[in-house]
Order: C-alpha cells, then structure tokens, then sequence
C-alpha cells in the first residue's frame, strides 16, 4: 500500500487519466455515495492525514491506485462542516450584514457551490462534482430539516466568506497592557505566552497580493537608506556636533538613549524616515531652530517588520488547513495582527509617554530578542505627517554606524554588534525653521462643551 503520489496524479493536482465520474443516466445513485478517494487524491496535508488515519486499504475510484482510501460521502461531510462554518450564502437572498459589504471595494466576489469548495482543495473538477452532487441531493430531499441548508446547493446560490471575528485577541491586548502597566512589568510569564502566540510564524505571513510582512532591508531593496534629522537651537553648538557627525547624528551611546515609542530608556536604537521630509517633521523643530538632516545607508542585509504590510495580511492555508479545526482560531489571530499598526502607531500625548509606550517598547525587545530567522527592525507609519510616510526603528543590535575608527564587528564589553550603517556625509543639510505649520480639526465649540456640561 503505497503514500506515494498515485500513478495518475501529478503535483499540480491535474491529471489526464483520471475517470469521468458524471453519473450516466440510469445509475445508481449508491454507487456514487460508495466512491472512495484515496488520500494522494487530495491535495491538503490536513485531509490527506484524516483520509490515511480513518481509512482502509482500497482501490481508489478516482485514480484505480490501492491506497489508503475514505468514501466519497465522508469527504463531502468534511467540506459541508468548512462551508456552514466559514461561508455563508448571498443569493438570492442576501443577509443583511453582507448587504451593508455590497460597495466595499475589499468585498468578496460571490461564488457557486462548486467554485468553492475547489477553492477549499486543489481537488480534481471530478472530485468537487462528486461533493457537490452528494450535498445537493442531500439537501434537496423533502425531508431535510436542517435549519437554512434546504437549497442551499442549487444551481444559482452564491457564496462569500463569513464574517470572522478577533475573537479573544482584543481583550488579551487589553490584559496585556494592564499587566504592563499595573501589575508585572519587567517580567510576565503570561505576557511572554501571548507575544510568542501572537507573533509566531510572522515571517511566513504575506499580503493579499503575495508580499512579505517580514521585508529585505539593505543594499539594492527599497529599504536600502534611511534619513534621520537633529534639532539644535544654538548655532555654535550645532558646528560642534558636525566635527563629528557620525557620533553626533546618529543615536546616542548606549546608555544615554531617552525612552521612545519603540525603546525603553538607556537603550539605544536607530530611528530613520524613507524620506528627508519625513525626518524633518517627526523631530518636530521650534522656530527659530536648526535641524540638521543626513542620509544614513544600510549596508549590511536585514529583516523589518512592516506593520503597514502586516495591516493588509491573509490567512495561509498552506500554514493552517480550512479543515483544521483551528482555523477559526487562526483567522482571528491574522485579523488582530492586521489591526496591530493602529495600536502600536497611535498617538500620545508627552504626559503619557511613561507608561503608554510600554506595550510598543516591550514588543520591540521581544522582537529583538527571538531567535532565527531575526528580525532587525519595525517599518511604521508616521503620526507627523500624512499619507504614507514611513519611519523606521532600528533595534539597537541592527544600530551601529560605521565610523573611520570602527571594524566591521564593534565590542561593547562582553557584547558585539555588527556594523549596519554608514554615514553618507555628502548628503548632510541644515536648515532653519522660520515657521511651523499647525493643521488641526474642529472637534467643539464652548457653547457645545457649556451645553454638554448641564447634563450631569
């Protein structure tokens, strides 16, 4: 009895010689119900486990191989199990909730039954016949009494995903800033459980158009130099820091290093925009003030976490099976790390800084610290400006700048770094800020604020 690919199928799931399994007129429709499939039929790791761990050695119906092999019948309850559970059907008549989805340009395209349970599994278009011929007949019968299955397989239903939640995620993130916050700050098993959850597998999750979250930085990718700009407000000053620009423009010795949204205090990282103007803003200069600007080249090949890829994930069923009695639980978990770039990019106010940057700080340091394949830094919206400027934290293993007195590794006591970036000095631009523009939306007037004020 063989696992092996059956003489009749190939790795793309085609196959010229597999049987026409169109019942002919006349046939009995038992014999349908008593096909086997044998699980190298079936392209899904999960199923094809299932099919081998409940089946008996039998000649296969579909590729007349002997295999470990499962009814028919069966595998179209498996599929009838994914369909109720994860789709629902929109036509001819809609519900409501999809209604409300019809002029999202991210809705879903309704499908017949038979275009999605292929999607399901790169099953053979006999096979899918086979599944959706048995479900159609079984609902089709007078006597179903299974509440909103009685039609749901003819000819002109449509189907789209169901709507899945977050599930528990939020209220996990909100328990995990508490914690920070209130109760255990430097050290959490709890905490450790849920980022090693919610962060596991993350460089193998890509976008709907296939992209990586986890992205190449370095020579010849997009994320090959980042800009990063100093405030001075007394000239003379200025001139002394550029003697030495590569100390003075890039982030300050370990140690010394002022808490920030993605670092904790003492420890140094490397924050860059992709764009001078970017830099310019996020320092937020005074009038009056200088701000010197300079180009800072990656050199060396990193990995970055793009939060503003991470938004636009999907779920991989190559990861996890739509048969996998987990798969709800691993839909939700990508659609709370989609809503992850709002929660670490909000802004905050200075007088919160202290304790509403922790959750952002603690993520960096657990990114930072895990093991291969590493990850070097987070890409992140700008707060300052809008549209799509982008910033960039580099984490303080991935911050080193390379100076004349510098070797490509650099020793910090017991602890080395490699040398990731280079100063392009040629690039180096003062400015003086003459006037800050202030934009600013209306959110009351006294009047309302006095009239809102008499009702408590």
């Amino acid at each position: 009895m063989s696992e092996a690919n059956c003489a009749g199928c190939d790795d793309s799931g085609e196959n010229a010689s597999i049987q026409d399994t169109t019942p002919q007129p006349g046939e009995n429709v038992t014999k349908q119900l008593t096909r086997e499939i044998c699980s190298n039929c079936v392209k899904d790791a999960f199923l094809s486990s299932a099919i081998i761990t409940r089946s008996r050695g039998n000649g296969c119906f579909y590729c007349n191989e002997l295999a470990y092999c499962f009814p028919i019948e069966n595998l179209a309850t498996l599929v009838d199990r994914v369909l109720a559970q994860q789709f629902v059907n929109v036509w001819p008549y809609p519900p409501a909730e999809w209604l409300d989805t019809l002029h999202d340009t991210d809705c879903p395209k309704p499908r017949t039954a038979f275009e999605v349970i292929q999607s399901l599994a790169p099953f053979h278009a006999s096979v899918t016949s086979d599944i959706t011929d048995i479900l159609k007949r079984r609902y089709a019968d007078p006597t179903c009494h299974i509440e909103g299955k009685r039609g749901d397989f003819d000819d002109d239903v449509k189907f789209v995903p169901a709507f899945i939640t977050q599930g528990q995620w939020p209220q996990t993130w909100t328990k995990f800033e508490h914690a920070l916050k209130y109760e255990a700050r430097y050290f959490s098993q709890t905490n450790i459980d849920f980022l090693h959850e919610m962060f596991d597998g993350i460089d193998r999750h890509f976008t709907i158009n296939g992209k990586p979250v986890v992205t190449k930085g370095g020579p010849r990718t997009r994320y090959k130099s980042l800009y990063r700009a100093r405030v001075f407000q007394d000239f003379l000053k200025m001139n002394e820091a550029l003697a030495d620009p590569e100390i003075n423009l890039g982030p300050p010795p370990h140690g010394i290093g002022q808490a920030g949204r993605m670092n904790a205090n003492g420890i140094s990282v490397f924050y860059g925009a992709l764009q001078q103007r970017t830099a310019l803003s996020e320092v937020r200069p005074p009038v009056g003030s200088y701000v010197v600007t300079a180009r800072f080249d990656i050199i060396e090949p990193i990995r970055l976490l793009n939060l503003s890829a991470l938004e636009k994930a999907v779920s991989n069923t190559d990861e996890v099976s739509r048969f996998n009695p987990s798969y709800e639980k691993y839909h939700s978990r990508i659609l709370f790390l989609r809503s992850l770039r709002e929660l670490m990019t909000r802004p905050v106010m200075p007088d919160d800084e202290l304790t509403s940057y922790l959750p952002t700080q603690v993520i960096a340091d657990y990114l930072s610290s895990r093991g291969e394949p590493q990850i070097h830094g987070i890409v992140f919206p700008s707060t300052q400006v809008a549209g799509k400027a982008s910033n960039v934290v580099l984490f303080h293993k991935a911050a080193r700048i390379a100076t004349p007195s510098l070797t490509d590794i650099h020793s910090e006591g017991n602890f080395s770094r490699t040398v990731t970036l280079k100063l392009n000095r040629d690039s180096i631009s003062i400015k003086k800020i003459t006037a800050n523009a202030v934009k600013f939306d209306d959110v009351s007037s006294l009047a309302s604020i006095l009239q809102n004020r008499t009702k408590f």
